[in-house]
């Protein structure tokens, strides 16, 4: 008979010298109830290096990297059974990376970026069981957040905080047991990019851009009871969205300025609505193909162009465009259409 005790590492680098380049911590657990903490802390350092490896069981790991370190990688690797990530970087760190990989089971990885600049974390999450990603970079500059979730149910949390040219990618893949969730937030940014892709399962995406400058966002769902809501406060906005299949619902609220929207829902219970606030606003819709399609458009003022098409079955459009430079083309092909018109 066999008798497992948990393996758990322990490891704290604290460096007050300045101009220390390179440390390097690397921990490998193989199987049942491992935890790594590493840490490392010092000021000025270069190229510091934590990786850990746990193949299998109650793998947990924790790392931190902090005080002025450019440069810093951090990788986690977990395969299999209950798995939990979490680690951090901050203080104006340069060009760090924080990876996690998970594969298989009780997925949960956490991952924090303060005052980085250049910075890139990244989560992949594979296999049946809860996928939960959280990635929150904070103050940040030309940083990218990537998020991968194979299988699922998936749920997804990105935010990006005060910073200036940061994207954010996500890609999950639900299959038909998958229940895909995505809320993803921008704030207080300039020329930030969010794009979200959901392949199956019943999804949702939230996605807001709160406050930016030529901010953007891209999202495409395919398979299931799609819905997508994106809100964009701010300058210069840009938004997309493709929904093939199903229960497709898309809310884009654009407030104010150089806004474009484009909302293509292919088939089947269709609804769709754009408000657009001011400014140069442009707003593209068409449900294509049948079923019970439904288009509101609001653009209040300023350069509107308004282009819909709704190509059968249970047809709406109701279009308010308050004066200015209004341009309109609804086209509704067959069934109960309706259109209504206030300019």
């Amino acid at each position: 008979m066999n008798i497992y005790t948990p393996v758990f590492v322990v490891i704290t680098i604290a460096l007050a010298a300045s101009d220390t380049m390179a440390n390097t911590v690397t921990v490998n657990q193989t199987g049942v109830g491992n935890i790594a903490l590493p840490v490392q802390e010092a000021n000025s350092v270069d190229r510091s290096t934590i990786i850990i490896n746990q193949s299998g069981n109650y793998n947990e790991s924790y790392p931190e990297q902090t005080n002025n370190i450019s440069n810093a990688f951090i990788s986690h690797t977990q395969t299999g059974n209950l798995n939990k990530a979490w680690s951090r970087q901050d203080n104006r760190a340069i060009g760090s990376s924080a990876i996690i990989s998970q594969d298989g089971h009780n997925h949960k990885a956490t991952t924090i970026q303060i005052s980085t600049i250049f910075s890139r974390a990244s989560i992949h999450q594979s296999g049946l069981g809860p996928q939960l990603a959280i990635i929150n970079q904070t103050n940040g500059t030309a940083n990218k957040t990537t998020i991968i979730q194979e299988k699922g149910p998936n749920v997804t949390v990105a935010n990006q905080s005060g910073g200036s040219v940061n994207t954010t990618n996500i890609s999950q893949t639900g299959g038909d047991i998958g229940d895909n969730t995505v809320t993803t937030m921008q704030k207080l940014g300039r020329i930030n990019t969010i794009e979200a892709t959901q392949y199956g399962g019943i999804n949702r995406a939230i996605i807001s851009q709160e406050n930016g400058v030529t901010n953007s966002s891209f999202s495409n769902q395919i398979g299931r009871g799609n819905q997508i809501d994106i809100d964009q406060t701010g300058m210069l906005n840009t938004s997309q969205i493709t929904q093939e299949w199903e229960d497709n619902l898309a809310i884009v609220n654009q407030s104010g300025n150089s806004s474009l929207s484009v909302t293509e829902q292919l088939t089947i219970d269709n609804f769709a609505a754009t408000v657009q606030s001011g400014d140069m606003n442009q707003s593209t819709i068409s449900q294509f193909g049948g079923n019970m399609n439904t288009t509101f458009i609001t653009q209040s003022g300023s350069n509107n162009v308004f282009d819909a098409t709704q190509n059968g079955n249970s047809n709406l459009i109701s279009v308010v465009q308050l004066t200015d430079g209004n341009i309109l083309a609804p086209t509704q092909i067959g069934d109960n259409n309706v259109f209504m018109l206030v300019q």
